[in-house]
């Protein structure tokens, strides 16, 4: 009697969710980039298995133009606390009133004047070199004095940074 074997089943992973679905919709690598707003760069490492987390952000671009619950793409990320537990945070170390810089621990810096104009600048990200994000609003602090507060956030990793400036 003849037994048929059959290949061995490929656990399901992100890149594989995201490819499959890209295919579906009959979309290429760029139109799929471009569909999502997201860096062509990005969704190619997305593809390639490279990329193991997504940002909230980056997950309901990609659901929305793939037709997917961001959820479904979230139970394929390989995320845990373990894997940063020996994440090295660049930490902010300074800031130069004059220019506007952020300075951070590792070295790196970022434009916060600039950032605050154009929040979608695609400023790298100190830590891992992606985009970053820069929310900015005026408030009013405890004592009634206006601040102007930026928060920080990169769009693949973890790291984020809030800075207050008296107005």
């Amino acid at each position: 009697m003849m037994t048929i074997q059959h290949p061995p089943q490929t656990q399901k992973t992100l890149a594989v969710l995201v490819q499959e679905a890209r295919v579906a919709k009959n979309l290429t690598t760029p139109q799929l980039a471009e569909k999502a707003r997201l860096p062509l760069s990005f969704v190619e490492q997305l593809e390639e298995g490279q990329v193991i987390f997504l940002s909230q952000y980056q997950r309901g671009l990609l659901a929305r133009a793939l037709g997917l619950e961001p959820l479904a793409i979230k139970q394929l990320e390989q995320w845990s606390h373990e894997a940063f537990s020996t994440w090295e945070v660049p930490e902010l170390a300074s800031q130069q009133p004059t220019t506007g810089h952020l300075l951070f621990s590792n070295g790196k810096s970022l434009p916060l004047r600039e950032m605050q104009r154009h929040p979608e600048g695609f400023w790298p990200c100190p830590h891992c070199g992606a985009a970053v994000r820069c929310l900015t609003s005026l408030l009013e602090d405890h004592e009634g004095f206006l601040v102007l507060k930026s928060r920080v956030t990169c769009t693949a990793c973890l790291f984020q940074c809030a800075v207050e400036e008296p107005q």
